[in-house]
């Protein structure tokens, strides 16, 4: 569990995040949908800021989310249909 929450945590402070967004993946809906919850809570702000979560079909983020939990058919959904050749809205 520490990779889920403290990783992205330590990452956004160590300013990882300026010009993009750390991109996490959960096998299942419900992992990242738990796990951006609890992050969110520790972080101190509202789910769909700073934290966020996109699973098919439910799309909890802004244009000021920086650490995004997807499940891993997003990333691939999301590499093939619309960044073809780079993941520039994530830097990690």
């Amino acid at each position: 569990m520490l990779f889920c929450v403290e990783i992205p945590q330590f990452l956004f402070d160590a300013g990882f995040c300026r010009d993009g967004r750390v991109g996490i993946t959960q096998p299942r809906r419900v992992a990242a949908v738990t796990v951006a919850k609890r992050v969110a809570e520790e972080c101190g702000v509202e789910l769909g800021q700073k934290v966020g979560y996109a699973v098919r079909f439910d799309d909890t983020t802004s244009g000021s989310t920086r650490i995004k939990y997807m499940t891993d058919g997003l990333l691939l959904r999301y590499s093939f249909c619309v960044a073809r050749t780079t993941f520039s809205p994530f830097f990690v």
